[in-house]
């Protein structure tokens, strides 16, 4: 085991703003179909 390595990240580097873009609309997506899928059971 190496106790004395961290585990480094690259930070923000790894991906763009459409990326972000993305996850946030898939985000707003699944918050939706979640209130809806709740309004139509309830």
């Amino acid at each position: 085991m190496a106790r004395g390595k961290q585990i480094e990240f690259q930070g923000l580097q790894g991906h763009s703003k459409a990326v972000e873009k993305a996850v946030l609309i898939f985000t707003v997506a699944c918050i939706v179909f979640t209130i809806i899928a709740i309004q139509v059971v309830g």
